[in-house]
């Protein structure tokens, strides 16, 4: 579990936060403009995997992960057209990614222990807790933003992109949800609180601005965010104190 938890980190760094709009353009290209995007997932994997770099089969694995990954993009892409719900495509997509990556356990590095702390870099590599918050952060903040956007598109036929404000606002709102559950009962309510209380001041700025959409301040949009950033913050919750 322990290499396990770090390479699903390294697919959501690499997936989200590094899959620019430049990049998912090019993956509209063909296999050539996918594999920036698959050296990427590579070079994050590598990465996130360096205490175990002189073992062959590490190797191999990663070459593995990194050739599953350029196959399912590329059929994710010719798919996508054809698929009735963008939500299910897209939780399908994810849920394949994690499934390949789940095949370590068929292997002798499924169980590989934990390297001897030589120093701080070390220190922070082994500590689970802080590699389950950053993947769950990103599920939250990232993942969450574009599981909103499909499905607005799926229930309600909306489809109007995000400007640039209301992604970093919910991306950074969602960052907050998730980590509220860690911090105590009292801690939740008080988050989901804040929470209403700022996106109702966004309508103040609807008024006078043109970065925002009309229904970014509405109900709907708060409790989506909600249900996904406290949701995965729940998650992380019970893995910690699993």
């Amino acid at each position: 579990m322990f290499l396990f938890i770090r390479l699903v980190l390294a697919h959501m760094i690499a997936d989200f936060p590094l899959q620019t709009a430049y990049i998912y353009k090019l993956k509209g290209r063909g296999i050539i403009g996918i594999i920036p995007h698959v050296l990427i997932v590579f070079a994050c994997m590598t990465l996130l995997a360096w205490p175990y770099l002189h073992l062959p089969l590490m190797w191999v694995f990663l070459a593995f992960l990194a050739l599953s990954h350029l196959i399912q993009d590329r059929l994710k892409i010719l798919l996508n057209a054809h698929s009735k719900s963008h939500f299910i495509a897209y939780f399908l997509d994810q849920a394949m990614h994690i499934t390949f990556i789940t095949c370590i356990f068929l292997s002798d590095i499924g169980s590989i222990t934990p390297p001897a702390p030589t120093g701080p870099l070390t220190e922070f590599y082994n500590n689970n807790n802080l590699m389950l918050l950053l993947t769950f952060l990103i599920a939250a903040s990232f993942n969450g933003h574009y599981m909103i956007i499909t499905l607005k598109k799926d229930i309600w036929g909306i489809a109007t992109p995000y400007t640039n404000f209301e992604k970093w606002y919910g991306i950074a709102e969602r960052c907050i949800l998730c980590c509220s559950p860690l911090l105590g009962p009292v801690a939740m309510p008080l988050t989901i609180f804040t929470i209403f209380l700022a996106r109702s001041r966004v309508i103040v700025l609807k008024k006078t601005s043109a970065r925002i959409n009309a229904d970014f301040s509405s109900l709907r949009e708060t409790l989506l965010s909600c249900l996904f950033g406290l949701g995965f913050g729940a998650a992380l919750y019970f893995l910690i104190h699993l």
